[in-house]
């Protein structure tokens, strides 16, 4: 009986020792101010693996108008040290009265619909800003 129960203890602090380590060793979830360098013209639209995405509000501009509205905006890509640009790219919208949301894939040189996938959460997020920029309200 008492070898079992150094063997129990001893796997119980093995594993208390591995748990500890992991969490010191884990990498950290970035966290990411919604606004760049607290600048409210640039808010936070994406952020994974180091990067940010920031929609710049000012630059949205209407495109086309009527029964497919097209909005293009610029999105700045910001590094981990949240305040390091490394990109700019003018990303275009557009929207239709189905209602569906739509960007721009130019390596394709196609249209794409924003669905439900979790790759178009960035596009989504961006194109909402868009709309709300440009018209005052939420894209419904």
């Amino acid at each position: 009986m008492y070898n079992l129960k150094r063997i129990f203890y001893t796997i119980l602090t093995a594993f208390a020792v591995f748990i500890a380590l992991s969490g010191m060793y884990a990498p950290q979830a970035q966290a990411y101010e919604k606004y760049l360098n607290g600048d409210s013209n640039y808010v936070l639209v994406y952020a994974r693996m180091g990067v940010a995405k920031y929609a710049d509000q000012s630059s949205a501009v209407l495109k086309k108008d009527g029964d497919t509205k097209v909005i293009a905006m610029n999105i700045v890509y910001v590094d981990d040290d949240h305040n390091t640009v490394t990109a700019t790219e003018c990303w275009n919208f557009a929207y239709s009265s189905e209602p569906a949301m739509y960007y721009y894939n130019s390596q394709k040189n196609e249209w794409v619909r924003i669905g439900g996938a979790a790759t178009y959460d960035m596009m989504r997020s961006s194109a909402q800003v868009a709309w709300k920029v440009i018209f005052g309200y939420n894209w419904s």
